[in-house]
């Protein structure tokens, strides 16, 4: 039989709304719906708010009835920031921004640039080596790459990693704090915030200005389309490899798995590259899976009910919330142990979301993600550095805090092929693709 709904008090509710805004935000809300699996009813100044992982609230709000929400908490925010882009827009739309960036997005499509995310994971690798990891801004490493996957995969330059990076931050900061207030606060009553806001805004038009004259034909190819293909394309991914460095720096016998798969790319050029290459860097993938458990990239999902409806029992009304989280839907394993998906079994997930608002880049991150973490292992060397704790800082999605370089050290390899492969458990192989 199914757990009941817990439904809490006002003042109890009032004492959840506030872990919003710890700095451990992701781990309070979600040690919530691990204690109350049948979800957390919460009663607010603002209306009521589900709070669930269920596979049935799941499958109910964001797959069978998805037309009966809409973006809520967090999302709603940012579309007052960014405008309508695929992130945030509603209806037709985000229909028709939706049709014209799947195509871009699809396997076969994502299948033509691999060679090309290789090299630019080779550059971001060469960077490291001839600079040295102190020297590097490791978020803006990543979203170099990021961006530049993205710039390849729809045919326009990437913009300045470091601009875009630093405007992210500031719309990011200023969406969690509207999400929070509930809008009780007005940008026009902080100055120093508006002139930030809109300082970031200016700064995106600029970036992406250069980006759409090939696209005048897409429905997204707008400045507002392009801020929130960025936001979604980029930072994602980005914010992923991010909390994998931590683990894999942990964990050196990982690191030897893939550094020692990693020598089929080795003699490839940037045309040589095929899916059954990428089929071959099982640790790779596993450790992108498992990455993907322990820390989804985006950690809330929320819709806002506009009719009435019933979810686990629970009556909605129109206004009303429901924040999904998808770490609470996985397992409650804390180990990172990648060789559990390297059998090929994948339980489900909401690692890119589910129904029609799923994201449609899921073979785009996969590729990108992968032949980063081959390319950085087969040629970089992450170990443990200092005694800081690594925490999440969690905004439209969560990447960890502090920066990578106070936590992690890395180090060229010798030059040398990679060791042999510290022993680990033994797996069944997985099936070719």
């Amino acid at each position: 039989m199914p757990a009941a709904v817990h439904r809490l008090g006002l003042l109890e509710s009032v004492r959840v709304l506030r872990g919003l805004t710890r700095a451990d935000r992701v781990d309070h809300l979600v040690a919530l719906a691990r204690d109350r699996p049948g979800g957390a009813l919460l009663r607010t100044p603002f209306g009521r708010m589900l709070i669930t992982a269920t596979p049935s609230a799941v499958k109910h709000v964001l797959v069978r009835h998805a037309d009966r929400y809409v973006k809520g908490l967090g999302q709603a925010q940012a579309r007052e920031i960014i405008g309508e882009g695929l992130l945030t827009a509603e209806g037709e739309h985000w229909r028709r921004q939706r049709r014209d960036v799947t195509p871009y997005l699809a396997a076969r499509a994502v299948h033509a640039h691999q060679g090309r995310f290789l090299a630019l994971a080779r550059a971001g690798a060469a960077t490291v080596e001839e600079r040295g990891w102190d020297a590097v801004d490791p978020a803006v490493l990543l979203a170099e790459y990021t961006l530049g996957c993205l710039g390849v995969t729809f045919g326009f330059p990437a913009p300045a990693a470091e601009h875009i990076h630093e405007a992210f931050d500031t719309i990011q900061d200023e969406a969690l704090f509207r999400s929070v207030s509930q809008g009780l606060v007005p940008l026009r009553a902080r100055p120093r915030a508006r002139a930030r806001v809109h300082a970031a805004l200016r700064l995106l038009a600029r970036e992406t200005s250069g980006s759409l004259p090939g696209h005048r034909d897409d429905a997204w190819a707008t400045p507002e389309g392009m801020t929130s293909l960025f936001l979604a394309g980029y930072e994602t991914t980005a914010s992923t490899l991010a909390w994998a460095i931590t683990y894999l720096a942990q964990h050196p016998a990982v690191q030897e798995q893939i550094a020692a798969e990693a020598s089929v790319l080795d003699a490839l050029g940037p045309d040589d590259v095929t899916p059954r290459h990428l089929a071959a860097l099982r640790w790779s993938s596993a450790t992108l899976d498992e990455t993907l458990r322990l820390r989804p990239p985006v950690w809330l999902v929320s819709r806002r009910a506009t009719v009435a409806d019933t979810v686990d029992g629970v009556a909605l009304s129109p206004g009303d919330e429901v924040l999904i989280l998808p770490a609470a839907a996985q397992s409650a394993d804390p180990d990172f142990r990648p060789e559990r998906f390297l059998s090929g079994a994948r339980e489900s997930s909401l690692d890119f979301g589910a129904g029609p608002r799923a994201c449609p880049g899921g073979a785009l991150a996969q590729a990108e993600a992968v032949l980063w973490l081959s390319t950085a292992c087969g040629r970089l060397a992450l170990r443990p550095r200092g005694r800081r704790t690594v925490t999440a800082l969690a905004r439209m999605s969560q990447a960890p805090a502090p920066d990578l370089r106070d936590v992690v050290d890395v180090v060229p390899r010798s030059g040398t092929s990679p060791s042999r492969p510290a022993a680990l458990p033994t797996v069944p192989e997985r099936n070719p693709l």
